[in-house]
């Protein structure tokens, strides 16, 4: 059996690695249809990197 391995980016890796301030991170995550996954106690906010950027490319 072959497992997937799905990585998680928090709204500090979706700076570092697309180069965008904090405020840009969090108004994209709270646009409709972001594909956001709540952690924790829902403060957190995680999206799977893949299905991010996959809509990242698509609501342009």
């Amino acid at each position: 059996m072959s497992e997937t391995k799905i990585e998680l980016l928090s709204a500090k890796a979706i700076c570092e690695i697309y180069k965008i301030p904090k405020s840009t991170v969090y108004e994209l995550l709270h646009q409709k249809g972001c594909p956001i996954i709540k952690g924790g106690n829902g403060k957190k906010f995680l999206v799977e990197k893949s299905e991010f950027e996959k809509w990242l490319k698509n609501s342009r």
